[in-house]
């Protein structure tokens, strides 16, 4: 989490103010009269060269009147760095020239490369969230493939698939 990014041991904040930890400085005193305020906030910033995420939620009293803050800081340095790297990859999907399409179990699309968009006819935003086989008008005897793909996980064969324009 956030302690450990910092090379600091639990008990070196519990118990302390706010105040204390943070001073006074004018981002954090915003962030905490804005959650005393009752407003919850998620705040990016970075520390120690860690990227973190700070949340800030109102914790409430009996009468639902704010009585506090609960905050909670992790570090998402590995998140983002992952983010990015699948983001590289991604663009260099879309430079092939064959048709890359991915899709989850139930067929709905979820990357879509140029490739496709120029050997199927459809753009990203067309062919994105639609159901493959449908989107394609798959012909062939698509239980039996799925069959033969969840039970060894690899299928080979030809279909028939149609363009947007309706060509074979």
């Amino acid at each position: 989490g956030g302690l450990r990014a910092l090379g600091l041991p639990p008990d070196a904040i519990v118990g302390q103010s706010f105040y204390a930890l943070y001073g006074q400085s004018s981002d954090g005193v915003n962030n905490m009269q804005r959650a005393l305020s009752g407003e919850r906030m998620v705040v990016g910033h970075t520390d120690h060269g860690r990227s973190l995420e700070s949340r800030f939620i109102p914790a409430h009293g009996a009468d639902g009147t704010v009585v506090g803050v609960i905050g909670i800081t992790q570090d998402i340095t590995d998140r983002i760095k992952n983010q990015a790297e699948r983001r590289e990859q991604a663009e260099l999907l879309d430079l092939a020239h064959d048709a890359i399409v991915v899709r989850t179990l139930d067929g709905s699309v979820t990357f879509w490369n140029h490739g496709a968009r120029q050997i199927y006819g459809y753009t990203r935003e067309e062919a994105l969230g639609r159901e493959v086989h449908a989107l394609l008008r798959t012909t062939a005897d698509l239980p039996a493939i799925e069959r033969q793909l969840l039970a060894s996980g690899y299928w080979d064969g030809e279909l028939n698939l149609t363009r947007s324009d309706g060509q074979e």
